[in-house]
């Protein structure tokens, strides 16, 4: 911990002379001062050349503080007869002799508070008696002032400013005035980094002991810590990604200090994965999750008893690590998983952040897991927010549990082996279930989940259940309007409304609905990158309606102008690509078509939408056994009907394909499989 510096007796002193060696003790000083002297003398701190003072204490003319000879007047160094000899000092007048008391004074206090013995005149025969004396810090005159500030160390003035100005930091910190409390500790940060003898002449001398250095970087590790914990606190009040590289790297600057400290290294860990998650650039959160997820490892390996707060951070950066690319990395998510089991094991609270991000977990779609695995891992997932809901009562955090409950159950229905009726059957009692409670509801989250359950009640639904749906969530939208601060969820939950209820209006009724969403979603390239994908979407929908052969080229330039930043957006950039594609297929573009192409199959994409356009590009380039391959995978992707003109271009080109490379048994499967889904016999 730091120190203040000793207060330390300041007595009238005459200045000897700086001849670069020790100075000679007087005589009539006694073994024991010089003793305590010495070894504290051997303890000094400072590398500094040898200055000497003698202390005058005369009782018969006390100095006045402006007479008092210091380096910067220039006084005197030296006192001496005419014979050029030094002046003698009468042993009644010297009290005391402080060695380089200038220089360390915290270092002599010790030598001061120990008992010496003083020589003193005989009062008969003028022989030197020796006798006890109090120590040191106590025989000052008490009439007697201080000297002045300018006689103080560069070592107290430095432990002293610092002592002061930390009860000002930390009553700072206290009222919240961080910005204040952050430009005293830089200073004295910059004043530690100087070393102990910084502005002062070193050539003679020994060097510091460690107790000093040590001590030095004792208050070098306290402040640096003092100074990244308010750049944490000064970033998560601003929110600002800028103010959180600024406190990793206060915290990056702590472990210099610090190195290997688990608690530091576990709060550089938590600091990167706030850094990530106020940052807007998907690359650099990625990047930043990564980071934050090997830190965070390191911290808790170095941890003997790892506390659940710790497994919780390192959980969530694993997920979130194992879900920022283009697809999921499976062995990072099941380490995510073990950790946030171990970390929920025997909690009590089941809204705990470790129980969110492993439900979290247990809800990612992995490619290639048996579909009743899935299927149990979310039921998993529903079992820890239907917990998280009851535990979380009416606190904030409700909110993000039940939306996150109801998107599940819905996805849960959608996702059973059923039938289409089942599957209605299932939907009402899910709508059933909700409808009361939403009622009275009006946070932001919630709603749009409900918005999302009441679309798939209406895709499954036909006629006038279809539209009664629809009118439901006309007014829900309108709730969503008023309750949502940026207008981003109002806008997703109307898309999604827009994409359930388009096939069921007449061309009159497209045309209307696409241009109420075209004046919503005007103007917003500063909108999320969801949001923006949803406006490419919708250019592709109006150049699909358009009449006129100029005004489709536009639309669908404009779309393709929409698409091309998202396909570097990890997040988007497969329904970016898709996008990108319809409108150069539709263009009959091929140079650039064959690019993103290829960008998409790179990603060996398992969606029948993705498949289907990479079979019309490869049909386009003259290769029907590929477009074949592509709509045979297609149909095999879950919930994938061929539309009408997929299914007659894999005709085309399954003849095509024949007539170029012969009938063999690859081309007799795939045609197999045409037969099956188009009922040709």
């Amino acid at each position: 911990m730091l120190l203040a510096a000793l207060p330390l007796l300041r007595p009238r002193r005459r200045r000897l002379t700086r001849t670069g060696k020790a100075p000679v003790l007087p005589a009539d000083v006694s073994d024991t001062a010089t003793r305590n002297i010495a070894e504290a003398d051997d303890r000094l701190p400072l590398h500094d050349q040898w200055t000497g003072e003698l202390t005058d204490m005369r009782a018969d003319r006390p100095h006045a503080p402006d007479e008092i000879p210091t380096v910067e007047q220039g006084a005197e160094a030296t006192q001496t007869d005419e014979a050029g000899q030094p002046a003698s000092t009468s042993p009644m007048s010297v009290q005391w002799v402080a060695v380089r008391a200038q220089t360390a004074p915290f270092v002599y206090a010790d030598a001061l508070m120990q008992p010496v013995r003083i020589a003193q005149p005989s009062t008969t025969n003028g022989d030197v008696a020796v006798e006890d004396a109090p120590p040191m810090a106590t025989m000052a005159d008490p009439e007697r002032k201080p000297p002045p500030d300018s006689s103080t160390t560069f070592a107290q003035e430095t432990m002293q400013s610092l002592a002061r100005d930390l009860r000002q930091v930390r009553l700072l910190s206290g009222q919240h005035e961080l910005e204040p409390a952050l430009s005293v500790i830089d200073v004295h940060l910059r004043q530690l980094q100087r070393g102990p003898s910084a502005g002062l002449r070193h050539d003679t001398g020994p060097a510091p002991e460690m107790a000093d250095i040590e001590q030095r970087r004792a208050a070098q590790r306290e402040v640096t810590a003092m100074r990244a914990d308010m750049r944490v606190r000064l970033a998560r009040r601003s929110g600002k990604v800028e103010d959180f590289a600024q406190a990793v790297q206060a915290w990056e600057a702590c472990l210099t200090h610090a190195p290997g400290d688990a608690e530091s290294v576990l709060q550089l860990g938590q600091c990167l994965l706030e850094q990530a998650n106020a940052e807007q650039e998907e690359l650099a959160k990625a990047s930043l999750w990564q980071r934050s997820a090997e830190v965070l490892a390191q911290a808790v390996d170095a941890m003997e008893a790892p506390s659940r707060a710790s497994l919780s951070l390192l959980g969530e950066a694993l997920c979130r690590h194992a879900t920022s690319g283009m697809g999921v990395n499976e062995s990072v998510l099941t380490q995510a998983e073990n950790i946030l089991r171990h970390a929920i094991d025997g909690e009590d609270a089941d809204d705990s952040q470790a129980a969110w991000w492993l439900q979290t977990a247990l809800a990612v779609q992995l490619p290639g897991k048996d579909a009743a695995a899935l299927l149990a891992r979310l039921h998993e997932s529903i079992v820890l927010l239907r917990r998280g809901v009851n535990a979380s009562g009416s606190s904030p955090e409700r909110v993000r549990w039940q939306s996150a409950l109801l998107r599940a159950e819905l996805e849960e229905v959608l996702r059973a082996p059923v039938g289409a009726a089942s599957r209605r059957l299932r939907l009402i009692d899910l709508h059933a279930h909700y409808a009361p409670r939403m009622q009275g509801e009006d946070a932001p989250e919630v709603l749009a989940a409900w918005i999302d359950l009441l679309c798939a009640s209406a895709r499954a639904s036909t006629g006038g259940a279809a539209m009664k749906r629809y009118q439901e969530i006309d007014d829900v939208l309108a709730r969503l309007l008023s309750s949502d601060p940026d207008g981003h969820g109002y806008k997703a939950s109307w898309m999604d409304m827009l994409h359930s209820r388009l096939p069921l209006e007449n061309d009159e009724g497209k045309r209307n609905l696409l241009s109420r969403t075209k004046h919503l979603l005007a103007g917003r390239r500063e909108a999320p990158a969801p949001l923006r994908l949803e406006t490419s979407k919708l250019a592709l929908m109006c150049a699909a309606l358009e009449q006129d052969t100029h005004a489709r080229q536009q639309a669908y330039l404009r779309a393709l102008e929409l698409a091309r930043p998202l396909t570097a957006v990890p997040s988007v950039a497969v329904p970016a690509l898709q996008c990108a594609l319809k409108a150069l297929l539709a263009m009959r573009e091929n140079k650039e078509r064959r690019v993103y192409a290829r960008c998409l199959q790179m990603m060996m994409p398992t969606d029948g939408l993705s498949l289907a356009l990479l079979a019309e590009s490869a049909y386009q380039d003259d290769m029907p056994a590929d477009a074949c391959r592509y709509l045979e995978q297609a149909i095999r992707a879950p919930g994938t009907r061929l539309p009408d003109p997929m299914q007659d271009l894999w005709q085309e080109a399954s003849l095509r394909w024949g007539e170029q490379g012969g009938r063999d048994d690859e081309w007799q499967r795939n045609r197999r499989q045409l037969r099956l889904v188009a009922g040709i016999s």
